[in-house]
């Protein structure tokens, strides 16, 4: 499914398709918007797809760096988190 959602992905972004724009100044605007919700969005489908990763290999939940739980509410507002807070707070310095 990530392999699918990447290519309907790559292909909205493909430069014959955007030169269509043309050089109108909302153009501009609406493909770096355009572009900027692509990088969002590919950016969701990894996390997520590491989340489906850690579920099958059975380590989701567990933080990378100390391997200690990852509490259940940071899951369920954050079911990706790779990172206990501590960890987090380190790595987003």
């Amino acid at each position: 499914m990530a392999d699918r959602l990447g290519t309907r992905l790559e292909t909205a972004a493909h430069p014959a398709l955007v030169g269509r724009l043309g050089h109108h100044p909302t153009h501009g605007a609406r493909a770096h918007t355009r572009d900027a919700l692509l990088v969002a969005t590919r950016q969701n489908i990894e996390q997520i797809t590491g989340g489906l990763s850690r579920i099958s290999d059975g380590t989701y939940g567990a933080c990378q760096k100390c391997h200690e739980r990852i509490p259940a509410e940071r899951l369920a507002v954050l079911p990706h988190a790779r990172f206990c807070v501590p960890y987090q707070e380190k790595q987003n310095r």
